[in-house]
């Protein structure tokens, strides 16, 4: 699996584009993580996961909202939950195969 993230701060890691490039080649599934701000002040995470080789035909989105009050500790909580879903549903598959 790769995470890519967008500029939410949620453990995204400095790499440089060659080993960035490298271990998207080697990934299975692809993590894109997006953000959005809601219109109350809270945060919107998308999460697509993606896909490739033995399992190019797997897409599945998720989405995350975390609101205006709620704490680094639940927007994390919240962020990890999905995150877990989706992973979830990719390790069905991976026993189908």
């Amino acid at each position: 699996m790769l995470s890519e993230t967008q500029g939410n701060g949620m453990g995204a890691e400095a790499v440089s584009a060659s080993a960035r490039d490298r271990r998207q080649h080697e990934a299975d599934i692809h993590v894109l993580i997006t953000t959005q701000s809601t219109g109350s002040g809270g945060t919107e995470y998308t999460m697509a996961f993606i896909g490739q080789r033995d399992y190019e035909d797997y897409q599945n989105t998720l989405r995350f909202v975390s609101g205006s009050t709620d704490t680094p500790d639940e927007v994390r909580q919240g962020y990890v939950k999905v995150l877990k879903m989706g992973l979830v549903a990719v390790g069905v598959l991976v026993q189908k195969h």
